[in-house]
């Protein structure tokens, strides 16, 4: 750890005084931030990933994974201070606690996450654009080429230059998620009383496929489980006092809670209403539901997807172009050195000087590299900066860095591509279930559990029966990460080679 002796139990976080701060947030407004960090498209894929387990061993791990969320939760947010620090974001804590190896683990891990994540609600966003389409009658509803109509608004949306300029956008994202939660859960409940289901499960083509298919129904259950990323950084908009540890944990117990009864409920009146034909989509499997009802849920999952793709690409552009940034820092300070060097030789050997006691015939650094906001050297000053947010020459230097914007066409080019490439592989690939099978069995484990309890552990150092525990979970997770990693990834290759036609 980063200089602070280990708390005990009896000096735990939420004990320690409340550090006074200027900020606005409330229980009530904490508990709305979860809740909307949770609950979103993953909820869709519920009722088909319980089909696969059946009455009893369905709900069963639906609540085993919101066990474990709430408990890994709660010891993330206690580790937001340590001592008289306070960790705003996931990666900072890891750095902060674990160190450089296990932070640079978490940056690459977020990374994969927020690339899966886009994919994934680029190839639902496009879903559902085309079954809006279908059911308005238009005849421009192929699912490839509402790819390109969502890319385009992207696109768009993308040149907004940070997330803290696209606040609005977050905001109907919000409202969307709630509205086709909602609207499945009434559909739910309404045609629960078709009373399908079985207690086995759905019957795969072999038992190898049924085997399989579980596997991969794991992933989409941890799915919709990957919320712990942002929870240090809503615990950061807390006002204190109180102490915002005290404040946080009432609202993980009252919102990831609530979510839990929201996913159990939708999960088993869509899988009671459809049975073991539910789609991987569970809206698309309410054919006499009134059309209007479903044009405006799908309308609301198209919109709510195209928020939440900028919402988790930002993060992706910004590191694409700190990179570019940090390159050109350190090509400008070797031409520096380079010019340097030779107004040395040319001194000492009768070379010609310019006016300004530059070489003559070496050519000047251009223009942009004369930066109002200098740039480190090279990432790893970003990261310590980031580790440690007390430092103040260390916050400053990350201040001066993430504001040091690329020129306007240098971030079109970047942006653009990476929205160009995501529109080609949901094209290629566009499959929801084994998707969002393959984003949670990749992320739950190593970021929502291995993590916060490597933190917990580190920082408080329980013992006893809790440490085993603690252990316990993080290698049973594991093990399932690695099942639904195995499930997920065939189910992918399955749903690519069994009869699908590009472009149709």
């Amino acid at each position: 750890m980063t200089g602070n002796a280990p708390l005990t139990a009896a000096k735990s976080a939420a004990e320690l005084t409340a550090l006074p701060n200027n900020k606005t947030g409330t229980l009530l407004t904490t508990i709305g931030h979860i809740f909307c960090a949770i609950v979103g498209a993953g909820v869709l894929g519920l009722p088909s990933a319980l089909a696969w387990w059946g009455w009893i061993g369905g709900p069963i791990l639906i609540t085993v994974f919101f066990v474990v969320s709430l408990w890994t939760s709660l010891m993330l947010a206690d580790v937001y201070r340590v001592g008289d620090k306070e960790y705003g974001r996931f990666y900072r804590a890891v750095y902060g606690i674990l160190g450089k190896g296990w932070g640079r683990f978490s940056w690459v891990l977020q990374l994969i996450n927020l690339i899966l994540f886009t994919l994934a609600y680029t190839i639902t966003g496009s879903i559902a654009m085309s079954t809006t389409a279908k059911k308005l009658g238009s005849p421009f509803n192929k699912q490839w080429q509402l790819v390109l109509v969502l890319g385009a608004l992207e696109v768009a949306l993308s040149q907004i230059p940070n997330l803290e300029e696209c606040w609005w956008v977050s905001a109907i994202g919000a409202i969307c998620s709630l509205t086709y939660c909602v609207i499945a859960f009434v559909l739910g409940c309404i045609y629960a009383h078709n009373g399908e289901g079985t207690v086995s499960g759905r019957e795969g083509n072999s038992q190898t496929d049924k085997a399989l298919s579980m596997m991969s129904a794991l992933g989409s259950i941890a799915f919709a489980y990957t919320f712990s990323l942002v929870l240090l950084e809503i615990q950061d908009t807390l006002r204190q006092p109180p102490n915002a540890v005290k404040t946080m944990k009432k609202a993980i117990n009252i919102s990831v809670t609530g979510a839990f009864g929201f996913y159990l409920t939708i999960a088993c009146t869509g899988y009671a209403s459809l049975g073991d034909g539910v789609p991987g989509e569970v809206l698309n499997g309410f054919p006499d539901a009134p059309n209007w009802l479903m044009v405006i849920a799908n309308l609301a999952i198209a919109v709510h997807m195209i928020t939440a793709i900028q919402l988790f690409g930002q993060p992706i552009f910004h590191t694409c172009e700190n990179v570019l940034l940090s390159f050109k820092a350190k090509r400008a300070k070797k031409m520096k050195r380079s010019a340097s060097a030779a107004s040395t030789v040319s001194k000492t050997s009768d070379g010609k000087l310019d006016a300004n006691g530059n070489l003559a015939h070496l050519p000047s650094l251009p223009p942009c590299y004369e930066c109002p906001h200098p740039h480190p050297e090279n990432l790893d000053d970003v990261e310590a900066a980031s580790a440690d947010s007390s430092d103040d020459t260390g916050a400053h230097l990350k201040h001066q860095y993430d504001r040091a914007h690329l020129p306007w066409i240098q971030r079109f080019i970047i942006r653009t591509s990476y929205i160009a490439f995501t529109c080609i592989i949901g094209i290629v690939m566009p499959f929801f279930s084994p998707f969002i099978g393959l984003a949670g069995s990749l992320i739950f484990w190593p970021l929502c559990v291995l993590l916060p309890c490597l933190m917990y552990t580190k920082v408080y150092r329980p013992t006893g029966l809790k440490l085993h525990a603690i252990k316990g979970v993080n290698a049973l997770m594991g093990v399932v990460a690695v099942a639904a990693l195995i499930g997920s990834s065939r189910d992918l290759v399955v749903s690519w080679s069994s009869g699908f036609t590009l472009f149709q």
